[in-house]
């Protein structure tokens, strides 16, 4: 029987310590991510060059829209928001958008009317929703990684040289492009 005073803990055993740090080292959310997405975008490339499901499913979301214009308009708006948050280049969806409710409204002008504000609309959701992630639920991830590691985003993020660090930094910025 082991009494109150002993502990069992991963520094009694070497092989758990071992295992401990393989398992620490190997399974990081990094190494996970990077699975994740390159799981995804073999799977993309896989249904393009075979079943293209992807692709019909695209299609038919915009028949859809074509058919239910009102319904489609607000669909439309949401696809075009949660593209903006996974990081979808937006101009595919611009152009088929156009393109789609141009046939839907009867007149290409009304059509393109409709597809900017729709655009315009799902654009300002998804920055919205992209801050609101930003700042909510990777804040931390950020400042572990970023911030620990740089000691210019650390000045920025304390605010420890005021405007002219800002002004300074802002001045590197926008010649670096």
């Amino acid at each position: 029987m082991i009494s109150n005073s002993e502990t069992q803990s991963a520094d009694n055993y070497p092989l758990l310590q071992s295992y401990h740090r393989y398992s620490k080292s190997f399974l990081s959310k990094k190494h996970i991510l990077g699975i994740a997405v390159v799981t995804v975008i073999t799977a993309i490339i896989t249904d393009f060059f075979t079943s293209k499901h992807i692709q019909s499913a695209f299609e038919s979301f915009l028949e859809w829209t074509a058919d239910n214009l009102l319904v489609g308009f607000f669909a439309y708006i949401a696809v075009y928001a949660l593209a903006t948050l996974l990081f979808v280049p937006g101009s595919i969806l611009t152009l088929g958008g156009g393109f789609i409710f141009g046939h839907a409204a009867g007149s290409m002008w009304e059509g393109v009317l409709i597809a900017s504000g729709a655009v315009f609309i799902g654009a300002s959701l998804g920055a919205i929703g992209s801050f609101l992630v930003g700042r909510y639920l990777v804040r931390d991830w950020v400042e572990n990684s970023l911030v620990q590691r740089y000691p210019l985003i650390r000045a920025l993020d304390s605010g420890e040289c005021g405007s002219f660090c800002i002004s300074k930094n802002w001045h590197f910025i926008f010649h670096e492009f």
